[in-house]
């Protein structure tokens, strides 16, 4: 008689997966947002706006695009901690004292997070197949866009699974993830586009290193013809199953804490000081903000944190003072606000993933309780987190604020400038209005994303699936919600000044303003919202909340740590 069960640790993670409501809510969003995205193009369609056939195409490059988005990053928020948290807590090692192998414990962990994006996707397929009753699609473009969605979800899992492998630290651990996932997607088309440009390939236009980029994958199912989808889908198949194996071979070898001695007690020593800094700055610092607040000293603790973001200010303020003193066109400040786009998400992304960690951290280090337990005051705690962000990261997050303003404004006048008349607004008051707009949004965002992160640090098991939950509840699905309510207004309003031609009427001041206005409106008051009830959530139920986490948090790694030593059993609560 077979075995019913050849995978134990596959099954139990499935089963895990599948009761857990992160699934559920994942599904949920997904459909949600492709179904608000399918509906504004319905209403567009429906009301007559020009592109006929073509709002198929569209509507199925905006889902397609979006889901390649959301499948990239799956690694980086749902495999690049699951291996190195299981190291952490320690009981990765009870696993292999049985007859376990590593390919039993990476394919749980790959099966227990594919199971939520390919949730996800099967959401949003029969969305992806509405375009076929918009016209300009085909039956093979939609399977061939499927399989490319897949393959791209597969190869994030198993790029996330090998850096958790070899890592510890949940922090490194997502960094070198999204590292290995933007090389494997770019390096390729950027090496054959050297190629050509050097004219080393010859006449025939070849992709050889493209082959191995999911993003050559997807652009390839997505176009009218095939090309080389097929041989290319092969070709990030066998990479993504080389990623899982090699995370089958590492993870047995990688789990054991490393001997002392004492060229790595030296090593230890250095890299504290790296990270620290040495005695007499940690004294200074400690003296500063010690008695300021200590929640504060100790998120400001790492000396090195803000590297990253003022490293990325410093690039766009040198590109934005290059572009002024070239005198760049409207067609400049276009491609600019398209960069600025990607910085700003990427910075989306780091507040999300900030915002949760100092308070996982705590809980799962016992630094929480004894902040519970000392005389420090709740809202010291909490306030300290956002003082230590603003301490932190204010200079960096400002001045990229502002190079985002000044090249959203200049966007936003190039935008509406064609649309000129008597009526219109000056160039320098539209440039005003864009930048002041694109500020106040984009520092709403950030300031909501920090807020509602520390809440989701409270009640998350992990900092990922934190960020995560920010992340998607907090920017993902409003802005398609609020994007679809901005558009339509945009639509109804300009529609006439659009349709009227060089001769005809020209959008006036009150259009204008209303079209820069009413989305600002939408998320200032977005944000308001999630500030106001995360920052509720926080002052009423902190303590509730802290003491239940760390309860059921510190009972396992306290018989594993100190084996030496009789256990303390924490007291069941009353039923």
């Amino acid at each position: 008689m077979l075995r019913m069960i050849q995978l134990p640790i596959a099954s139990r993670e499935l089963r895990i997966a599948a009761r857990k409501r992160s699934t559920f809510w994942i599904r949920l969003t997904a459909v949600l947002v492709a179904s608000v995205i399918a509906a504004g193009f319905m209403v567009l369609a429906r009301i007559g706006f020009p592109g006929g056939p073509r709002f198929g195409t569209a509507l199925l490059g905006t889902l397609s695009w979006l889901a390649f988005i959301a499948t990239v990053m799956a690694g980086v928020f749902l495999t690049s901690d699951s291996l190195s948290e299981e190291k952490r807590e320690g009981t990765l090692g009870l696993l292999f004292l049985t007859n376990l192998r590593g390919f039993d414990v990476t394919s749980g962990k790959l099966l227990a997070t594919s199971l939520r994006g390919f949730y996800a996707f099967l959401a949003i397929l029969p969305v992806l197949s509405v375009t076929l009753l918009l016209g300009g699609v085909t039956g093979l473009q939609i399977l061939r866009v499927s399989l490319a969605l897949i393959n791209s979800l597969f190869a994030s899992l198993c790029a996330g699974l090998l850096v958790s492998a070899v890592s510890r630290n949940g922090q490194r651990a997502m960094s070198g993830t999204f590292l290995l996932i933007l090389f494997l997607n770019v390096s390729g088309p950027l090496l054959d586009i050297i190629i050509r440009l050097n004219g080393w390939q010859g006449p025939a236009r070849q992709n050889y290193f493209s082959l191995c980029s999911p993003w050559f994958v997807f652009s390839e199912g997505l176009g009218a013809a095939p090309g080389s989808f097929w041989r290319a889908l092969l070709v990030n198949l066998f990479i993504s199953w080389t990623f899982f194996a090699l995370a089958s071979l590492i993870l047995p070898r990688s789990w054991q804490d490393k001997k002392s001695g004492a060229g790595q007690g030296q090593s230890a020593a250095w890299l504290y000081r790296w990270k620290y800094g040495g005695p007499a700055y940690r004294t200074t610092l400690r003296a500063r903000l010690l008695e300021l607040n200590p929640a504060v000293w100790l998120v400001c603790r790492e000396r090195w944190q803000s590297s990253g973001i003022w490293a990325l200010a410093t690039v766009f303020a040198s590109l934005l003072i290059l572009v002024v003193f070239m005198g760049g066109g409207v067609e400049v400040w276009m491609g600019g606000s398209f960069f600025a786009s990607l910085g700003t998400y990427g910075l989306y992304i780091w507040a999300a993933a900030w915002g949760p960690r100092f308070l996982v951290e705590a809980r799962h280090s016992g630094l929480l309780e004894l902040m519970l337990a000392s005389p420090l005051e709740v809202n010291r705690i909490i306030n300290g987190q956002w003082h230590g962000f603003l301490r932190m990261f204010g200079a960096p997050v400002i001045v990229l604020l502002l190079v985002c303003a000044v090249v959203g404004g200049f966007a936003q006048q190039g935008t509406f400038g064609g649309m000129a008349g008597p009526q219109t607004l000056p160039t320098w008051v539209m440039v005003a209005v864009g930048a002041a707009a694109s500020l106040l949004t984009t520092a709403g965002n950030l300031a909501a994303l920090i807020w509602f992160g520390i809440w989701a640090g409270l009640t998350s098991r992990n900092t990922n699936m934190a960020a995560l939950k920010t992340l998607v509840l907090v920017q993902v699905a409003p802005v398609f919600v609020l994007g679809l309510a901005s558009g339509l207004v945009t639509v109804l309003v300009m529609f006439p000044a659009m349709m009227a031609g060089a001769g005809g009427p020209s959008a006036n001041v009150l259009e204008v303003v209303a079209v820069l206005l009413f989305p600002v409106l939408l998320a200032v008051a977005k944000n308001f919202l999630f500030i106001s009830w995360s920052r509720r959530n926080l002052y009423r139920t902190f303590r509730e909340r802290a003491s239940r986490s760390t309860r059921n948090v510190a009972a396992i790694p306290a018989l594993i740590r100190t084996p030496g030593t009789p256990p303390v059993i924490a007291a069941l609560p009353n039923s």
